[in-house]
Formats: structure tokens, sequence, C-alpha cells
């Protein structure tokens, strides 16, 4: 996966110019992902693209995280109110969706297998 690859499909998901915090959630992005990658140098030549959509979406998701952090949760004028929470659902959404099609690549960090031994 090439970060300007990465960097540049995140430009298009969040319409946000700042170039170095875009560059540091597409790097971070890219090394989650490939610490998760168990599959060979060709496979994930082939699926070049679906990676570098999957680490797009997870920065975006992080992306939103942080617009959140920073804004209000709302805002009232009157009887107009509006709610500015929920990017990071959608952006969620996506990136569960954008994961989903790479899955065969990655390792599932939430499943575990394994015999539990009686503490009793």
């Amino acid at each position: 996966m090439e970060i300007r690859n990465v960097l540049e499909r995140l430009k298009l998901l969040t319409n946000d110019d700042r170039e170095d915090l875009l560059l540091m959630l597409s790097g971070d992005a890219v090394q989650r992902l490939k610490a998760r990658l168990c599959c060979t140098v060709e496979e994930e030549n082939a699926h070049e693209e679906a990676l570098c959509a999957a680490a797009a979406a997870q920065a975006a998701y992080q992306f939103w995280l942080l617009e959140e952090a920073a804004s209000p949760k709302s805002l009232t004028a009157g009887e107009v109110r509006a709610e500015f929470d929920k990017g990071s659902e959608r952006a969620l959404a996506y990136a569960k969706q954008c994961e989903r099609a790479v899955s065969g690549l990655l390792r599932d960090e939430d499943f575990y297998f394994g015999v539990m031994e009686d503490t009793v």
C-alpha cells in the first residue's frame, strides 16, 4: 500500500486540505492495516486498490473522530438545532464495509480461538 494513494483517497473522503494531518492519518492507517496482513506480497499487490480504500476509510474515521472532539456536539439558535456528531458513525460504517472487502487478507483481531482453563 502506498501512503500517497491512501492520502489521495482520504482527501476525497474528507474534502480537507490539511496535508500534514491527512498524511499522518494515512500513514497511521497504512501501518495498522499492514500489521494485520496475513497474505503474500503477490496477493497484497493484487488487492492494492481495495487495501488502499480500507486504509483511507480507517483514516477518514480517525479524521472525523478528531473533528468531533474539537467541535461542539450541537448548536441551538432559537428553534433551530444543528447536531454535528454523526460524521464518525457514517465513517465507521464505511470503514467496516471497506475492511470486509479485504477481510480474507487480514488477521481478525477481535476473534480468539483457544482453550480456557478451569480456574475452580
